[in-house]
């Protein structure tokens, strides 16, 4: 059977045979959300997204994509890894998250404040632990541009009579996480951070007590993803375990707290957090 189509001289000489363009064809063009609200597809058909510069082509249940402009490439961050063909970019400090190319990718981020400092008391001997850090998370799209990242800094260390410095914030686009708090002295401070803005926020954990005359308390784990508080400290005797953070949301431990090696004995170090990254064991000052 012969068949012939012309539209501007486009035909086919035979059923089955190939056509000849002799012109330029233009597909249907429709907004993204004039090609949702479509009724009556069938499997096959084409149309042109303005919006995203997409050929949609319906398979019978949704509109697939074929990307007709540059390809959507993101770079930044100090470090970045392919995992089940999935690209992670990770800030260590603040910088710009750069995006190339036409349309928009759902993205997961995650921020994650700054952990809280210990103090340090030369009286006492032994201080509480530095809160963890809040988290927030969400899948945001994003497009082509420059997207601000802000990484807030762990609390200063302080080396005199002083309380520990507090964890900075940080923020990405419509999320923020505050740093944890430092600690003040042996019971005083220390409180987790919280996330604001995500569709998950969590709470960092709380550092843990100083003690005179027995294990420092442990920091507590952080709450809905919230990175673990740090141990406490102790006078006499072993520091306590830094709090746990949460390796599905990329928050790490708290450290464990020190013990006072002025007595002359010997404590087995208190063991840091787990999470995305495991806290440092606690040790003995000087």
């Amino acid at each position: 059977m012969v068949s012939k189509i012309k539209v501007d001289e486009i035909e086919s000489s035979q059923s089955g045979g190939s056509i000849q363009y002799n012109s330029s064809m233009k597909l249907k063009q429709y907004t993204t959300s004039q090609i949702n609200a479509l009724t009556g597809m069938g499997v096959g058909e084409m149309v042109y997204d303005t919006d995203l510069n997409y050929i949609k082509v319906y398979n019978g249940s949704s509109w697939g994509e074929i990307n007709v402009d540059a390809a959507w490439t993101a770079t930044g961050g100090t470090t970045t890894e392919t995992v089940n063909n999935y690209k992670y970019h990770y800030f260590h400090s603040s910088g710009s998250l750069t995006i190339t190319g036409a349309g928009s990718k759902s993205c997961d981020v995650y921020v994650i404040g700054g952990g809280g400092a210990a103090a340090t008391s030369s009286s006492a001997n032994y201080t509480k632990g530095g809160g963890g850090g809040g988290m927030a998370f969400k899948t945001l799209s994003l497009s082509a541009g420059t997207h601000s990242v802000t990484v807030g800094a762990g609390g200063d260390q302080v080396s005199s009579d002083n309380a520990g410095g507090s964890g900075g914030q940080s923020s990405f686009s419509t999320l923020s996480a505050t740093g944890g708090a430092g600690s003040t002295g042996r019971t005083g401070g220390g409180t987790g951070g919280t996330g604001s803005g995500g569709t998950t926020n969590g709470t960092g954990g709380t550092g843990g007590n100083g003690i005179d005359g027995g294990n420092g308390t442990a920091g507590s784990n952080g709450s809905n993803g919230g990175a673990g508080g740090g141990g406490g400290g102790s006078a006499n005797d072993r520091g306590g375990a830094g709090g746990n953070g949460s390796s599905s949301y990329y928050t790490g431990g708290g450290g464990g707290g020190g013990s006072d090696p002025r007595s002359g004995q010997t404590f087995t170090p208190a063991v840091g957090g787990s999470g995305y990254a495991t806290g440092c064991a606690g040790v003995g000052g000087t």
